[in-house]
């Protein structure tokens, strides 16, 4: 659901990047996604004045689906919006005390997750690396263009697609002495779970940033972090911490084993 609704925001925010009759559907749909479901294909082209194979090549260039997904994703999107009750604390103080304790608390976990030679591993491989693709999707894109730039200003070609349609087109351009960095605190969506497919089968070396280890295998990393959350909340103001903070040490033991 986020990821379909963060790849519309991308198309409409970077619409230079885009095409102009992607960017009116795009930002049709976030404006009027109430009314999106009990449209059919041929009403959404006529209110965006284009055509209904329009509207299909939109749906798989942004989303990798269909219109019928598309109005499946704005449906779950509408429910979520009527029927989520947020908890609300007592009074600030106390969110602002419970707050700091948690941040505290993922980061310590999260500093203890990995062991040295997990650390030393990685940066092994994103030194040797020929290019390095950084993949997540929704807000953990986000996070996937931090690092890129982090390590694009340290002298390494980086490569971070922002949609689902790039990400598809660019994992066929991956090649034996490239390097793929997965960011996913769940470890387990569609997207992604269809882009470690096409890598374990392309035998790719991968570095998963995730709270979730799913599989042993030698060409695999998966620097761990803290699975404390707010379930309560959508949004990821914890996870985002510890996503950082395995995304800024490996940033900083690569410059300090730089000088070694």
């Amino acid at each position: 659901m986020y990821s379909f609704f963060s790849n519309l925001k991308k198309c409409r925010d970077n619409n230079e990047l885009f095409p102009k009759i992607e960017v009116i559907i795009a930002n049709f749909i976030l404006d009027n996604h109430k009314i999106i479901p009990d449209l059919s294909i041929k009403e959404l082209a006529q209110r965006c004045n284009t055509s209904t194979s329009t509207i299909s090549r939109f749906c798989k260039r942004i989303n990798g689906s269909d219109f019928k997904t598309l109005k499946e994703e704005c449906r779950i999107y509408n429910n979520f919006l009527e029927e989520k009750e947020i908890v609300k604390p007592t009074n600030q103080r106390t969110l602002n005390e419970s707050y700091i304790t948690d941040l505290f608390k993922a980061m310590k976990e999260t500093s203890q997750a990995n062991d040295i030679e997990k650390i030393k591993n990685a940066i092994f491989w994103i030194k040797e690396a020929k290019k390095i693709f950084f993949f997540g999707t929704s807000f953990s894109n986000i996070l996937a263009q931090n690092i890129s730039e982090k390590f694009m200003r340290l002298g390494k070609n980086t490569i971070c697609p922002l949609t689902i349609s790039s990400q598809n087109n660019i994992i066929t351009q991956i090649k034996p002495d490239d390097l793929v960095v997965i960011i996913s605190f769940s470890n387990n969506n569609f997207q992604i779970n269809r882009i470690k497919r096409i890598l374990r089968k392309k035998q790719i070396k991968t570095i998963y940033i995730s709270s979730k280890q799913d599989s042993n295998y030698n060409n695999e990393i998966t620097l761990l972090v803290s699975s404390l959350n707010y379930k309560e909340f959508e949004s990821p103001i914890i996870q985002e911490f510890s996503i950082n903070y395995i995304i800024n040490y490996l940033y900083l033991f690569y410059i300090e084993s730089s000088y070694f």
